[in-house]
């Protein structure tokens, strides 16, 4: 008997998970390494250059466990990237991380990196897929670049605790530039190197944020910026000088999404510069907090442009809330109020919600400019206040208020250099009231009445005229104008007099109800004035 002919099968393809072959700290070549996260994710490091050996790999990387050695599924943060041993040879050299989610072991698709030293050598590229603690680069010849670029999802995130001996990054030569997709946390960026201590240019996607140490958040230049733009803010914190942007040289361009914000430690929430700014904005608020110098924008030169989008207010501590430029303002925009801070006891507050420039050319305050409240026993001066050393081409403002305590002062010396005429004030616009405000021609900075032959051109004011004194070039022996003590101040040019051009007010010229105070409109000659529709 014949067997019938065998059944034909069909094979079916299938695919079976080998064992996994994530084998971390591994040296793939002699430019790779590969590891695996602490949450699982696969890295890989990438040099540009042949520089890993068996002999030196283990010197160059350092992990919170284990090692480099091709066997260990231990999962592991990578803590130290050291290329200092390889000295000039490794000049130019890029850097790369990348992490990769594990379909086997997760991950988030991120893996720190503590810390990269590349102590005397200049950099090229460095890329890290991760929070990157600090990392050092930059030879001694600092007119060559120390680093070309910095591309990292964040700085400082996770303070030292992913390896990094402290959070100092440290540049010598220019920067080329850094780009920071989320925020910049506690870390401390100098770039050195003198005039050559350059950065090219700046983007952080998020904040700048300072802590509880001094100089925490902090981003410091020897030489110019270029460009630097924050969408966040740059918030200061517990620690002096924490949350703050500095530049020993020049600033092309600044810019900022959010605030400036002033922390519990002097001078924190800062940008200075001493060199000129060429411009400056700021989308939201310049907030001082309650220690000295914080929430302060601050150049020892010009600055072309400043804008603020929000409101400068002024806080608790002398200098806060404060916009400081030795050198001339040519435009400052403000789309909100500048207010000024206040005090009680025994306490004392001087420029806190203040605007002090060699020279403004045109202001724009779309709010207020208002006084804060004194109820001290102290010192308490220019707590929402406006002075200029030289002379203020023009002012648009929206109201300027004072109070019985402390009134809301614009005052400006008069011309660097007067010629047949010295115009401290040329043009003073508000869109709505003046009330217990003291707006001075002749007078520096200190309050002090110093020139005789300063002039105001016309001042209109749309809404009421209280409680308010306008005077060019001259001085009230017991503080109050309008009474029979009003006198030119001393010295002067004869040929020039002090000058009013002319005043106009829509609403009302008001006093006190009942008061014993004196207010008045003083110069030596003054042209129309308009009260109410009446000449």
């Amino acid at each position: 008997m014949s067997l019938p002919p065998p059944a034909r099968y069909r094979s079916v393809l299938r695919l079976e998970p080998l064992e996994s072959r994530e084998v971390p700290a591994t040296l793939v070549s002699p430019t790779t390494v590969t590891y695996q996260d602490v949450d699982g994710d696969n890295v890989t490091v990438l040099l540009s250059q042949p520089k890993l050996t068996p002999a030196n790999v283990n010197t160059l990387f350092t992990f919170d466990v284990s090692s480099v050695n091709g066997s260990n599924t231990t999962k592991q943060q990578l803590r130290t990237i050291d290329l200092s041993s390889l000295g000039v040879a490794a000049t130019g050299m890029a850097v790369t991380t990348t992490a990769v989610r594990s379909t086997v072991n997760g991950g988030d698709g991120f893996a720190a990196l503590g810390q990269i030293n590349a102590t005397g050598i200049d950099l090229g590229a460095v890329k890290v897929d991760g929070d990157l603690g600090r990392i050092l680069a930059g030879d001694a010849t600092t007119t060559t670049t120390g680093l070309a670029s910095l591309k990292v999802h964040s700085m400082g995130r996770f303070g030292t605790s992913t390896g990094a001996t402290n959070l100092s990054t440290t540049i010598q030569g220019r920067l080329g530039s850094l780009t920071v997709k989320t925020d910049v946390k506690d870390a401390y960026i100098q770039v050195l190197g003198g005039v050559d201590g350059k950065i090219g240019s700046i983007a952080i996607t998020g904040s700048l944020i300072g802590g509880a140490d001094d100089s925490s958040g902090l981003i410091f230049s020897s030489g110019a910026i270029t460009s630097l733009t924050i969408g966040g803010s740059v918030i200061g914190g517990a620690g002096g000088g924490s949350g703050q942007i500095f530049s020993d040289g020049a600033i092309t361009s600044l810019k900022i999404g959010g605030s400036v914000i002033g922390g519990a430690g002097d001078f924190s929430g800062r940008i200075s510069s001493n060199g000129a700014i060429t411009s400056l904005t700021i989308g939201g608020d310049v907030i001082g907090g309650a220690r000295d110098g914080s929430g302060l924008i601050f150049s020892s030169g010009a600055i072309t442009s400043l804008t603020i989008g929000g409101s400068v207010i002024g806080g608790a501590g002398d200098g806060s809330g404060l916009i400081f430029s030795s050198g001339a303002i040519t435009s400052l925009k403000i789309g909100g109020d500048v207010i000024g801070g206040s005090a009680a006891g025994i306490a004392n507050l001087q420029r806190s919600g203040f605007i002090l420039a060699g020279r403004i050319g045109t202001l724009t305050i779309r709010g207020s400019l208002t006084a804060g409240t004194d109820a001290t026993f102290g010192t308490f001066a220019n707590n929402g206040a406006i002075r200029v050393v030289d002379d203020i081409g023009s002012v648009t403002i929206g109201n300027i208020v004072g109070n019985a305590t402390n009134p809301a002062i614009i005052s400006a010396r008069g011309q660097a250099v007067p010629t047949t005429t010295d115009l401290a004030i040329g043009k003073l616009t508000v869109k709505g009231r003046v009330e217990f405000a003291q707006i001075l021609a002749g007078y520096d900075t200190t309050g002090a009445p110093v020139n005789a032959d300063a002039q105001i051109g016309p001042v209109i004011v749309v809404g009421d005229w209280i409680a308010s004194s306008l005077v060019a070039g001259a001085i009230a022996t017991n503080g109050l104008f309008g009474d029979a003590d009003d006198a030119a101040i001393a010295g002067g040019n004869p040929s020039i007099a002090s000058k009013i051009t002319s005043l106009t007010i829509g609403g009302q010229a008001l006093g006190t109800v009942g008061g014993a105070d004196h207010f008045g409109i003083v110069a030596q000659s003054i042209g129309i004035v308009k009260i109410g529709g009446t000449t």
